[in-house]
């Protein structure tokens, strides 16, 4: 499973390349914040760390409050914690994938008024 989402992800970024239509130089600049807002937008499953790529803490929240909620008599305080630790991982990847997505913005104009190429 982990395998084929590599390759979905690997064809994906390949594909935007393909799209954009940038030389080789200007893929070189511009692919590290395509894959970090694509990695935010589409997290890969957690079964492994591959690649060494930064993993959002939201899957691992999401079912520690699953097996919590699975519990018989499970206290409400340890719920509101889950809870509480799986919105605050949600807002970081908000704010992760906002800030990718300026990085890129500011990169686009910069390539656009000649700056970069």
């Amino acid at each position: 499973m982990e395998e084929r989402a590599l390759s979905e992800h690997q064809k994906a970024i390949a594909d935007l390349k393909e799209q954009l239509r940038v030389s080789d130089k200007e893929w070189a600049v511009v692919k590290p914040r395509i894959e970090k807002v694509y990695d935010l937008v589409h997290p890969a499953p957690q079964m492994g760390v591959e690649n060494n790529q930064k993993r959002s803490e939201v899957e691992p929240r999401s079912r520690e409050l699953r097996g919590l909620l699975r519990e018989e008599g499970a206290a409400a305080e340890q719920i509101k914690a889950r809870l509480t630790a799986l919105r605050a991982a949600k807002e970081k990847v908000t704010q992760e994938l906002a800030a990718a997505r300026q990085n890129l913005r500011q990169e686009a104009v910069l390539v656009l008024n000649g700056l970069l190429d």
